[in-house]
């Protein structure tokens, strides 16, 4: 085969390669999602401080009736308090989770057994609660009922087991027993399966933001105010009020 033969193999193959990839996340995420996701990627290629992020800002109901665990093996889930050893095995920096604590946060882990380290965890946070990446402050409804869920993260062995729906139940009902009834939080546009997730525990979607991030600042957009900002790294995250379901 002739080196120009190869050359136009080659871009054959790279081509059919993409077209397969974005079919798939087209798939996965829809067109708009998938063109943007697609647009990220090429820019994050130039250089890793450009690029586009999509977020959906969602309301979850609490079921206001308790449900009747499903068997989850030796799963227990407990409340970490602020000198709980388990807290250091998060890959979380103690710098963002003593700001977590300062935010009203409560921290929710499941473990197996006796095993010292978290299958996984969810943060739940009664007070505003600034976004460390793709900065912004959001402030749940001022209604007494509402909380932000910030971080929900399982093991990767984990995944697609019985531990997302034993945290998820746990923390339905610590909320439901404290007069919750809706918790608010922010999922990127890039992880259908999330938001799949959190759909079919029936949350809606209240809107959209997208960042657009050019090295050291960033441009907001959003359907909800603030409908457009700047963001500069060492500036103030502009402040985002969620509504009340």
């Amino acid at each position: 085969m002739t080196n120009s033969m190869a050359a136009r193999t080659g871009r054959s193959h790279s081509l059919s390669s993409v077209y397969t990839n974005f079919t798939a996340l087209k798939r996965e995420l829809g067109i708009g999602n998938a063109l943007l996701a697609a647009m990220n990627g090429a820019l994050r290629k130039l250089h890793p401080r450009l690029g586009i992020a999509r977020y959906y800002l969602i309301a979850q109901p609490i079921p206001q009736t308790g449900t009747v665990a499903r068997h989850t093996g030796r799963i227990q889930v407990r409340q970490l308090l602020a000198d709980d050893p388990a807290l250091g095995l998060q890959d979380r920096s103690p710098e963002e989770i003593r700001t977590r604590f300062e935010s009203a946060g409560v921290c929710l882990a499941a473990f197996r057994g006796d095993e010292a380290a978290p299958l996984g965890f969810i943060w739940l946070l009664w007070a505003p609660y600034t976004e460390t990446t793709h900065r912004c402050r959001l402030i749940p409804p001022e209604d007494g009922r509402s909380v932000l869920d910030v971080d929900i993260y399982i093991q990767p062995r984990e995944r697609g087991g019985m531990t997302f729906m034993r945290l998820w139940q746990a923390a339905n009902d610590y909320l439901r027993h404290r007069g919750i009834t809706h918790t608010y939080s922010r999922i990127s546009a890039y992880n259908g399966r999330s938001l799949r997730a959190h759909q079919r525990m029936g949350a809606t979607i209240l809107g959209s933001q997208v960042f657009v991030e050019l090295g050291s600042l960033e441009i907001l957009l959003s359907n909800r105010r603030p409908y457009l900002s700047t963001i500069r790294a060492r500036g103030d995250a502009p402040d985002v009020p969620l509504p009340g379901a």
